[in-house]
């Protein structure tokens, strides 16, 4: 069984067992894989539970073997998430068959808000793994625990619901549980207590390695504890190389207290000898927690007990480092490799990413020159150094300013090189080819005089993004559909695929290779600019209201924003931290493509017109 690369929006509910996915059964089920999907619950009904949810984003239960669950995307909306929700649960749910869990990935998923449990794994046995994940928590509530194993003592009673009510439940005793190479923090949001690693119920063998734990808020709570483990020493196989820091007062074991009382307890084991405190040193907590440079999770791990690969797939090196992410290095310094800009624009800018690291200071020097363009007439002379410190994976810019004339001519290029590299970043690519598109030419279509969007809407035609809608005109107030919103961004991103590009494979089970917008449809997907509308559908014909087409733009400028990218507000009245287009929409403003829709709002739910569409593409990918 496969459910992958899906986005599953307003998910679960707040009824027992009213979970996103679920692949519980009464009997036994063997190969199981959820992988790439990204899941956003916000739980609405408050005539039940108070608006708070009860059921798992992914969760499963009963006698499963061959497990994968990975690469996932869990967001939940952190003000209706308290106790009784969780991200990952797998575990006995039940059936008479008991609880039996063979060889179980949970690997390099983000969990954001996951409940009062981030991932928990019960009644596992041979073969099961967590490793390389995210616990990301910014929930005011009690008793948050981002990882727990076991959760649940081997025996139990079977529901009423099972096949043979009220017999015994024999579950499988867990062991050999591996905890490794995870990443947990909890923001200051979260005052009411705090438990990183919970392993004490049952169980034998466990691994705990190479963990790092922090706790932000000053707030003591309920109790913050970096880890908890309530077996004898004897059940655990080894703890070791794991980091915490905590701003609050707090245990580093739940029952024996600080590090060093812990150390002295597990002297006999040699528990927790190589394990530290202190700040992480992220790059960017909450957005980046990779440990920038001079962080001491960098090489602290033990590549014994460690995950071979980082959950980005970079190679562990030897020793590891603690954590989900190794430190990239430098990075590598890129220029976009070409600009399409109105001849209208103010200037040109031009992206520089750092790619693959941010260890270190590095520079690089860029300069102009002249194709068809030249300087002094149709752009100014412009040279100067980008530079990026220790810590900063952002991108630069390059702003080359524009000369505008009112003589109707074609269009013209300039080039932008970079060169001269400082500190110890490669080159990538190094050469951008800007393209200066004309907006003298008189009014093309025979329906937009009156249009105030009249400007963009004839950029958007001298550089080919449009041709209009036929007869001449361009139908200025009619509604997008996702189908032309698709050949909108392509040409704004790059130009039209070449005939035939679908071939004979369409990109979603509703749009067929014989559908006009296929091309432009398969290259949106290809690009990671969307995912469709969900069952491996695009829905072509559905109209475009304005949150979806911030989500598009944002994705096709400059790729995804962070999860918790929307954390403190929008920046408009109509839109909330939960709606699951906040953090495009606020991107969208940052990037002076939208101010909204007036009275400081952004109208997430009104549809776009084609006028309308034409200044977000104008402004997007022709600097207006």
């Amino acid at each position: 069984m496969k459910v992958n690369s899906n986005s599953f929006i307003d998910t679960g509910g707040d009824d027992a067992f009213d979970h996103a996915i679920y692949t519980g059964a009464a009997i036994p089920v063997d190969g199981i894989e959820i992988m790439g999907n990204y899941i956003y619950g916000f739980y609405r009904d408050s005539v039940k539970h108070n608006t708070q949810c009860i059921g798992v984003m992914i969760s499963g239960g009963g006698e499963e073997s061959n497990v994968i669950i990975r690469g996932n995307t869990l967001v939940q909306d952190r003000t209706t998430v308290f106790g009784g929700c969780y991200g990952i649960a797998f575990g006995h749910h039940g059936y008479n068959v008991g609880g039996k869990l063979h060889n179980v990935e949970i690997s390099d998923n983000v969990v954001v808000n996951g409940g009062n449990i981030g991932i928990g794994l019960q009644n596992c046995n041979v073969g099961c793994v967590i490793k390389n994940n995210i616990i990301y928590s910014e929930i005011p509530g009690a008793g948050i625990v981002p990882i727990m194993s076991a959760g649940r003592t081997s025996v139990g009673t079977c529901t009423p619901n099972s096949p043979v009510a009220g017999v015994t439940c024999a579950d499988e005793q867990s062991s050999g549980i591996v905890i490794q190479n995870n990443t947990m923090y909890s923001t200051s949001n979260n005052t009411g207590g705090y438990t990183g690693i919970d392993v004490g119920i049952e169980g034998t063998g466990y691994v705990i390695a190479n963990n790092t734990v922090t706790y932000m808020s000053s707030a003591a709570g309920s109790g913050v504890n970096c880890f908890s483990y309530g077996l004898a020493t004897s059940a655990y196989s080894f703890i070791n190389n794991n980091h915490c820091h905590s701003t609050a007062t707090n245990r580093w074991e739940m029952t024996r207290g600080t590090l060093a009382a812990w150390k002295t307890y597990a002297a006999g084991s040699g528990f927790d000898t190589a394990s530290f405190t202190g700040d992480p040193l992220f790059v960017s907590a909450g957005s980046d927690f990779s440990p920038t440079s001079g962080s001491p999770l960098i090489g602290a791990g033990n590549a014994a007990h460690g995950s071979l690969l980082d959950i980005t797939g970079a190679v562990r090196p030897n020793p590891p480092s603690i954590g989900a992410f190794e430190p990239a290095g430098p990075g590598t310094l890129s220029i976009q490799a070409s600009r399409k800009v109105s001849e209208g624009a103010p200037s040109a800018r031009v992206r520089v990413n750092r790619i693959g690291g941010a260890i270190g200071a590095v520079g690089v020097s860029y300069a102009t020159s002249n194709g068809t363009a030249l300087a002094g007439s149709d752009y100014t002379t412009t040279s100067g150094t980008l530079s990026w410190p220790d810590g900063d994976g952002n991108p630069k810019f390059i702003n080359v300013p524009i000369l505008h004339d009112t003589i109707t001519e074609p269009a013209k290029t300039f080039t932008v090189t970079l060169s001269n590299l400082t500190g110890s970043a490669s080159l990538g690519n190094s050469t951008a080819t800007v393209t200066l598109y004309d907006d003298d030419p008189a009014t093309p279509f025979l329906d937009t005089a009156n249009s105030s969007f009249l400007s963009y809407i004839n950029a958007l035609y001298g550089a080919g993004i449009t041709t209009g809608c036929g007869g001449g005109n361009y139908c200025p107030t009619q509604a997008v559909n996702r189908a032309q919103m698709a050949a909108f961004v392509i040409r704004g991103v790059e130009s039209d695929p070449v005939v035939g590009y679908c071939g004979s494979t369409p990109p979603f089970a509703d749009v067929p290779v014989s559908n006009t917008f296929c091309g432009h449809i398969k290259r949106l997907k290809e690009l990671a600019i969307t995912t469709g509308c969900g069952s491996n559908n695009y829905c072509p014909n559905d109209n475009v209201p304005r949150d979806q087409m911030a989500a598009f733009i944002v994705r096709a400028v400059e790729g995804e924003p962070a999860a918790t990218y929307c954390g403190s507000g929008s920046g408009f009245a109509d839109v909330a931290q939960t709606n699951g287009f906040c953090r495009y929409i606020k991107r969208l403003a940052e990037l002076n493509i939208t101010t909204g829709c007036g009275g400081g709002n952004f109208c997430p739910a009104q549809t776009v017109t084609r006028e309308q569409m034409a200044a977000f593409i104008a402004r997007a990918f022709l600097g207006m």
